[in-house]
């Protein structure tokens, strides 16, 4: 492999990871917005909820609403498998009385919630394992350049001058880069190009 194709896997990955990081992104804020929802949806219903379990004193209101209509307003990520959990298990034991549709929309909450947060949570598994491919990636890529210097280090170590010139910044000048390039040896790095991947 050479030290090109190196340098094409590591960028191949960076890309990997720029893409994943973007639908990562975009999996919190469906979270984000479901918790939204979830609140709009417990405000708009609550007087319909607080008819079908016998008013806002009851125990059954209370079990759809443990912290009020703001625990909805406030409800973080971490808290929401629980609250989710209560919403289907006050369903079950004071929902009778619940308007149909209400009732419906109530028992979807906590199917919905683990529909978006397991989407996000396999996005940032799916992160996780492009960071990892870059990364080792990268450490090839390093390897190779050291192995790179290092052969070349060994061809000038007779005329060090000749082989630190390899690496002077006005290779990176376009104008005077075909030249240098042509007069690379064999199997060498023109620092052009080792300059650009370490920037």
């Amino acid at each position: 492999m050479t030290i090109n194709d190196h340098i094409e896997t590591v960028l191949v990955t960076l890309g990997k990871v720029a893409f994943t990081r973007t639908e990562g992104g975009s999996d919190t804020k469906k979270v984000d917005a479901y918790l939204k929802s979830t609140h709009a949806f417990m405000k708009k219903h609550a007087a319909a909820i607080a008819v079908g379990t016998g008013g806002e004193d009851s125990e059954g209101y209370r079990a759809f609403f443990p912290k009020g209509l703001s625990g909805y307003l406030r409800l973080s990520k971490t808290e929401a498998p629980e609250t989710f959990k209560s919403i289907k298990e006050a369903l079950a034991k004071y929902g009778a009385g619940i308007a149909e549709p209400v009732r419906r929309g109530l028992a979807d909450l906590e199917p919905g919630w683990f529909a978006v947060r397991g989407g996000q949570q396999s996005t940032l598994e799916g992160l996780d394992a492009t960071r990892n491919e870059r990364d080792a990636a990268r450490i090839a890529l390093e390897f190779a350049l050291i192995d790179a210097l290092h052969d070349m280090a060994k061809k000038y170590k007779s005329d060090p001058k000749k082989g630190l010139s390899f690496f002077q910044p006005s290779l990176l000048l376009a104008r005077r880069r075909k030249k240098a390039e042509a007069d690379v040896p064999a199997g060498a790095v023109p620092a052009a190009t080792t300059a650009a991947v370490a920037g």
